[in-house]
């Protein structure tokens, strides 16, 4: 089995047989990942939210997007040939996936990690990542006009007295969050790193800082563009030190001692209170992430397969709607779906990792890792809408013919 990822893709274009596969067998999986990109675009405004019709076509897109993403699987297991242990794989996968569906009512499994580890092995990256860059431009443009012209209307926010403009989207958050995806899309298309990029991510910092006024984004932002100068100064020399295969095992083992610190810092600050004062004083109300997934903790308690957590709660004798909202996902995931969908999370989650790792895809595994930070304070990272993200974790096209392994 070969691997090609951007730096070899030349060579991978000189077999015909190859050059064919990248010019024509991935079009249908980009076409499904990019209708699911605009439904998940548009899901994130009001239009769709409140009206019925709309809702229902675009449940019914991803229903059949799942089974045609499951038959392509099968079409291209045909195709390259794969070893059975891939079918194998897929086999564990669904039937594991049928079981957390049946007792938690989510198809939040599938639809985040079915195409990033059985169908992004035979994608072209940097071809899905121009066409989603693109795609995500255009829909914002029309999201942005429809916005000016009522058509996508949304509440009023501020912040400390200063309006957080939406654009359109249902939250400022909602905008930070597709900004922070077109950047990590951005990112992960790029072959090498200049001051131009560089200089986009920061445009784009200044966008949130004081358009949508997201302090987490812009700070996950922030850190992005660090290591982006970090990989324009020494990009030659990371690659040369990880070519050994024992330092990528021990960066892998690093990434894992780091995501479950991350988890154990969360919950060590939400239970005992460590740092309240200092929590206090941060903006973009980060201790609320902590005490309000410790208050969800006490009223709801873990269970294998989840319990539901009720946001809304309508007060009819006073005439008022009272909100409850958890935006760690640290606690809505093992609340909300159950321990087994966020041990399956992590577990695939790292994964993920360890694909970006061994295919020195050290840009997605530093945006993986802003990811997990980002769950500190948003549940955003269990959205849909990051399926592509994963996707360009995974390595490049794989070819499975022993003939040209």
């Amino acid at each position: 089995m070969t691997v090609y990822d951007g730096k070899n893709m030349n060579e991978y274009s000189s077999v015909k047989k190859k050059s064919f596969c990248i010019n024509i067998y991935d079009y249908p999986i980009i076409s499904l990942i990019v209708l699911l990109y605009s439904v998940y675009f548009f899901g994130a405004t009001n239009l769709f939210n409140e009206n019925d019709l709309l809702a229902f076509v675009s449940s019914r897109i991803q229903r059949y997007a799942r089974y045609i993403a499951v038959l392509l699987f099968f079409i291209y297991f045909f195709i390259y040939k794969a070893e059975k242990k891939f079918l194998y794989y897929f086999v564990c996968f669904f039937l594991f996936y049928l079981v957390v569906k049946k007792y938690t009512s989510s198809h939040l499994l599938f639809n985040l990690f079915f195409i990033p580890l059985f169908l992004s092995q035979f994608v072209n990256k940097q071809r899905l990542c121009k066409v989603l860059l693109i795609e995500s431009l255009i829909c914002f443009s029309i999201i942005s006009i429809g916005h000016y012209f009522d058509y996508f209307q949304t509440e009023s926010y501020s912040r400390l007295g200063l309006i957080r403009y939406t654009f359109g989207f249902v939250h400022p958050n909602t905008l930070g969050f597709i900004v922070i995806v077109f950047s990590f899309l951005y990112v992960q298309r790029l072959d090498t790193i200049n001051i131009k990029d560089i200089a986009v991510i920061i445009f784009l910092i200044v966008f949130l800082y004081y358009i949508p006024r997201s302090v987490t984004p812009a700070f996950l932002l922030v850190l992005l563009s660090c290591f982006l100068i970090f990989l324009y100064l020494f990009e030659t020399k990371i690659y040369s030190y990880f070519k050994n295969r024992r330092r990528k095992e021990i960066l892998f083992f690093s990434v894992v001692f780091v995501y479950f610190s991350i988890l154990f810092f969360t919950y060590f600050v939400s239970f005992t209170g460590f740092g309240k004062e200092f929590f206090l004083h941060m903006p973009g109300s980060i201790w609320a992430r902590f005490e309000l997934g410790y208050i969800a903790y006490e009223r709801y308690g873990l269970s294998l397969f989840g319990t539901p957590i009720e946001s809304v709660f309508p007060d009819l004798e006073k005439g008022i709607t009272e909100y409850f909202t958890v935006d760690c996902a640290y606690f809505f995931i093992p609340i909300n779906y159950g321990v087994v969908t966020f041990a399956s999370y992590i577990v695939f989650m790292l994964i993920l990792f360890r694909q970006a790792i061994f295919t020195d895809n050290y840009k997605s595994v530093f945006i993986l890792f802003l990811l997990i930070l980002y769950g500190v304070s948003e549940t955003l990272i269990i959205h849909s809408f990051l399926t592509p993200i994963f996707v360009c974790s995974v390595g490049g096209i794989i070819v499975f013919d022993k003939k040209y392994s």
